[in-house]
């Protein structure tokens, strides 16, 4: 199962993506742009969910043009009838 959602927003510079995985990541830079304030916990939250339920998480992202996250489980051994 995979699921993406993009946005046209500021983007995420690539050292930034690398890091996704690390709670309080946020310094602002991103979100201060559209004057919103962020504690970085979205992201670590999101990977760890992901983690727990045997998914994986990636982040393509370009500055400027905005970011698409896609977050993909495996479907071998899911019961159907479950």
């Amino acid at each position: 199962l995979e699921f993406s959602v993009a946005d046209n927003g500021a983007g995420m510079p690539a050292e930034l993506i690398a890091k996704i995985g690390e709670p309080f990541l946020a310094d602002g830079s991103a979100t201060a742009l559209r004057g919103e304030r962020g504690t970085g916990l979205g992201f670590y939250i999101c990977t760890k969910l992901v983690d727990l339920l045997g998914g994986t998480l990636s982040v393509d992202s370009t500055l400027g043009e905005g970011t698409t996250v896609s977050l993909r489980w495996p479907l071998a051994g899911l019961d159907p009838e479950a």
